[in-house]
């Protein structure tokens, strides 16, 4: 029995599912990549769990094996939710969340992390999500912290739906980027809008597309002049007009 067939006879007893070929790594004899498919339950647990893969590296390792999970969305295959997925898996206590934005071959990766993290950690992921990345062909990845990036705030966001309402989630993106605000993702942006919905500051139309609440408006209130909001509002609607 070879290495990868031992390997398998291992996941499939903690009922673990890989996806692809495994990939060898450089850290001596044993050590390899491995995708992981994850999935979540009707109560959103991730599947299999991540001490279920604790669980699995611990016996691996008395078998003389170093793997690195890398866990991939096993419904789309989701890059950025893989990602995410394999970080928290790994980084829980230093990370709360990633995003990613891929164009042609790059990847742009934005770490939200829970603290300041050290050097040290920081390597670690970096070298963490090139790793993710490699396994899809994609060498070129540059990352970054959002604390770092010039992201849009509440009240940023807030100000540019009430410039463009109705307005839709991809034309709100480009305008954040045009004002030369970072973006991260597309994912980001989503869970932004979702959560200032909740918080009762946007209504999203049936169109998908959002607008102050009154609450929101009362809170921006408004000016007199021609930098008014209200003012840039009716001179964008009648530049579109032209």
């Amino acid at each position: 029995m070879n290495e990868q067939e031992e390997i398998n006879l291992l996941l499939s007893s903690f009922d673990v599912t890989s996806i692809g070929d495994y990939v060898r790594g450089d850290r001596g004899e044993g050590h390899y990549f491995i995708r992981i498919a994850i999935s979540r339950d009707s109560s959103n647990h991730q599947i299999p769990s991540n001490r279920k893969l604790h669980d699995l590296s611990v016996e691996l390792k008395k078998n003389g094996y170093f793997v690195e999970f890398l866990l991939i969305d096993d419904k789309s295959l989701d890059i950025e939710a893989g990602l995410r997925a394999t970080l928290l898996h790994i980084f829980g206590e230093h990370v709360r969340n990633s995003f990613v934005s891929i164009q042609a071959k790059t990847a742009h990766v934005w770490i939200e992390p829970k603290k300041l993290l050290s050097q040290e950690i920081f390597g670690l992921i970096r070298e963490k999500v090139i790793d993710y990345f490699l396994s899809f062909d994609i060498v070129d990845v540059q990352i970054a912290l959002t604390t770092a990036a010039n992201l849009p705030g509440i009240l940023v966001c807030l100000r540019a739906i009430r410039f463009l309402a109705p307005v839709g989630q991809p034309a709100l993106s480009a305008y954040l980027s045009k004002e030369r605000f970072t973006v991260p993702s597309e994912d980001w942006l989503s869970r932004r809008l979702d959560a200032m919905r909740r918080e009762g500051r946007v209504v999203r139309t049936a169109e998908g597309k959002y607008a102050l609440t009154m609450q929101s408006i009362l809170t921006l209130g408004s000016s007199k002049g021609r930098t008014s909001p209200d003012v840039r509002r009716l001179l964008a609607l009648a530049k579109q007009s032209l």
